[in-house]
This record gives C-alpha cells, structure tokens and sequence, in this order.
C-alpha cells in the first residue's frame, strides 16, 4: 500500500494510504505522517530535505514541487539575504493559479486554491526562518542540514577541469551560477554571463548585486580573480595552461572563504597534494643463504600513489617549471597525476632517500 496527500477542507494536508504507485516504505509512510501531523509546514519540509529525491506517488511530487519551488527562491536571494527571508513573496498569483490547475487528482481538491497556497507558503517561511535562526552554523549551515543541495543552489561556482582536446592548454576553466534544480534534483548550472544578463534584462538589481558578491569578496582576497574581473575574461569560457591552472589551484582556498563554490578534478588536493616518494623493497627473492646477492637483493622505485613512475614520467618531472606537472600514464590505467612544482620535490622525504644510487641492477640516479 502506498500513500498520498488529501486536503481537509480546514486547508490541512493529511497522509492517506491509497493504492497507487511507486509504493513508499513504511518508515517513510510514517516520517511523513508524523510530519503533516504537525503541520503543513513540517510536511513540506521533510519533502524538501530527505525525500528531495526520492520516487514518490503524484500527489507527494506535486507538493514537493512547491516545497522545491520555495527553496529556489529562498537560495536565490543568497547566502546575505537572510533579513529577507522574512518577507519572501509567495509567487504570483498567476503562477499560483497554474500551481492550481496542474493538481493531481486527490480527494479534497476542491479546497485547493491561491489563497491556501499563500497560507502554506508564509507557514513554511516561518518555519525556515525560526529554525535556522536556531542553528549555530548560520543559515548556510541550515541550508545544509535540511540538504547539501540547498546549500550549493543560488551560488556562484568555478570549474576548473581538464581538457584533454589541446596539450599546450591542458585545462579549462568556467564559471557557472546555479539557478535550479531538474525534475531529477540535479544543480542546473548557467555560465556567469547569461545569469547576468538574465537578471539584466529582468531589471532585478538586487538578485544582480547578491549574484556578484561573492566574486567581489573573492577579487578581494585572490589575485587572480581580480585580474579574471577586471578583464571581464571571467565570463568566458578559458582554455588555461598548466601554470594558470597551478595558480588558480593554489589560490582556490582564498575563493572558497569568499563563499564561491570551486570545483576541481578529484586528484587535487590543497591540503596534501600528491608528491613523489622514494619506495625501497628490500629481500624480495628468497635466498638459501647470505652472501652479495642476498645483499644487493632490493630495489629502489620513485611513486606517487603507491604506482611507480615511469623513467619518461621523471624526467618529465625534473624539467617541468610550471608549478605542476601533469601526468597521464600509458595503458589502460589512464591515471592522471599532480604535484606541487620539481624545485620543492623531496625537500619532505628524510634525508637518506632523496637519492637512490646506480647500482649493477640498473637503477637510475635521481636526486632531490
């Protein structure tokens, strides 16, 4: 058996069991009883945070939808418009009356009208506004705990990935503002120009002003994006060389502080980047007794990961005078690898391996 949604004509919303589909778990069925029990409000907030993406019957998608729709809003006014969540506006009572005519069949729709729909939304402003006044981490921090999605909608974000289409400029960098969720809960992302010249044409100069803050902020703090502004170059799409990426790499943390979102490839790290090391195996063949090749029985290898680096990797590395040095290895592995520039290579290995020996085996030198 699985549920849907009625309205009482007091204008309450009620969970039912009703023989319909997708069928909904008994611990779901009663998280959102207990939840609409309470009140509108607390029901539409439960389908806001853990059921955001969940596959419900038509009745609990439908108001999900305007549990969605108030969130967008909320996101959009930005992570310094909480004074104004006070007062945000329900949607016109146009798009209410379309909210209205697109209703699933359920028992007690006659009852639903624009000025329910404007009572429940004011209900659910107040509810949002009283908790997150409530939670120690601000109201980005409540944004995140009713779900991570919310935190990230109505944000400005920075991708840097790679771009395997030209050599010379192996990276590409984008900035984007995402202004919505798909019908699936997934962030939809704008580049930074069209959002501008959306919120232009709609004359709307503070969503205008709340858009660009953050990248102010970060102008302030990052070089780079002062120079990517006052070139207006941010608002492009970029094919960057690898000592771009480095510097924006290295300056990223600076931009998440200002409250903009950066998205880089997964195999960085600003806080432990991959570096080089020096990995010695020693007695890996079985002696019956000891002598010189028990005693040259070991091998030195230079890795990163854990995966040895290949001779053509090396030297790559030594002559690299980029600040990074991206690798992409042969075969089917496809690994791809950074570190921080050669200069600084070694200098955290303890002293007695920066250097691996000639040896009759056929080890190479390196030295760091």
């Amino acid at each position: 058996m699985s549920a849907q949604i009625v309205i009482t004509p007091g204008g309450h919303l009620q969970i039912e069991d009703a023989d319909t589909t997708p069928v909904i778990s008994d611990a779901t069925k009663s998280a959102l009883q207990t939840a609409f029990t309470t009140s509108n409000a607390h029901g539409l907030l439960l389908l806001a945070s853990q059921e955001l993406i969940a596959e419900l019957p038509a009745t609990l998608v439908y108001w999900r939808g305007m549990a969605r729709q108030f969130f967008q809003a909320l996101c959009q006014l930005g992570e310094g418009g909480f004074d104004d969540w006070k007062n945000l506006s329900p949607p016109s009572d146009q798009q209410l009356d379309s909210f209205v005519v697109d209703a699933p069949p359920t028992r007690g729709l006659e009852y639903l009208n624009v000025e329910l729909l404007k009572r429940i939304w004011s209900e659910l402003r107040e509810l949002v506004v009283e908790q997150a006044l409530e939670c120690p981490d601000g109201p980005a921090g409540y944004l995140r705990t009713i779900n991570p999605l919310w935190h990230l909608l109505g944000r400005v974000t920075f991708h840097l990935a790679e771009n395997k289409r030209d050599e010379s400029k192996p990276f590409a960098f984008l900035a984007t503002f995402t202004n919505r969720l798909s019908g699936q809960a997934r962030l939809q992302h704008l580049p930074l120009a069209e959002a501008l010249k959306n919120f232009v044409s709609a004359q709307d100069r503070g969503k205008l002003d709340t858009l660009l803050e953050p990248v102010r902020r970060a102008a302030e703090k990052s070089p780079l994006v002062r120079e990517l502004l006052d070139r207006k170059t941010l608002f492009a799409p970029q094919a960057w060389t690898i000592r771009e990426a480095y510097r924006f790499l290295t300056e990223s943390p600076e931009m998440e502080q200002a409250g903009v979102i950066v998205r880089v490839p997964d195999w960085w790290s600003a806080r432990q980047p991959p570096r080089p090391q020096v990995n010695v195996k020693i007695g890996n063949t079985a002696k019956s007794g000891l002598g010189v090749n028990s005693l040259l029985d070991f091998q030195v290898e230079l890795v990163i990961d854990g995966e040895p680096i290949t001779d053509a990797e090396r030297l790559q590395l030594m002559a690299g005078t980029d600040g990074l040095a991206l690798l992409r290895a042969n075969g089917s592995r496809s690994i791809e690898k950074s570190w921080p520039r050669p200069s600084i290579i070694g200098r955290g290995l303890p002293a007695n391996t920066r250097a691996a020996s000639t040896s009759s085996m056929g080890c190479e030198c390196w030295r760091g």
